[in-house]
């Protein structure tokens, strides 16, 4: 039992679990804006999906919510690129936003 539960430890190192956020994530990226869809969210980071691929690292977000626009620069670094989009590591740990959005009520996401 103790063997299997090491192997669940690494394979999910997050300190935070995520959760499903469909917003609009409007980012920039050396002084150029991007639009994408958030597709989860923990304190740690964001994953966004977008077709842009990006060379530099350092991002500026800003979520938009069905329920509600939160106008907050958020710094981060993308960590990691695929074909669906982005991986975000936020600078700061963001509990904070995660408590407003969880405080929100349901609305379904139209895109």
């Amino acid at each position: 039992m103790r063997r299997i539960f090491k192997k669940i430890l690494k394979s999910n190192n997050r300190k935070y679990e995520r959760q499903t956020l469909k917003a609009i994530a409007n980012y920039q990226i050396d002084n150029n804006n991007y639009m994408g869809i958030c597709d989860n969210i923990s304190p740690n980071g964001i994953f966004i999906i977008t077709p842009n691929a990006h060379k530099t690292k350092k991002i500026l977000l800003n979520l938009q919510l069905p329920q509600k626009q939160i106008n907050k620069v958020i710094d981060g670094q993308i960590i990691r690129q695929d074909k669906n989009g982005i991986a975000i590591k936020f600078n700061q740990n963001q509990i904070n936003l995660i408590n407003v959005i969880n405080s929100l009520p349901d609305i379904p996401f139209e895109n």
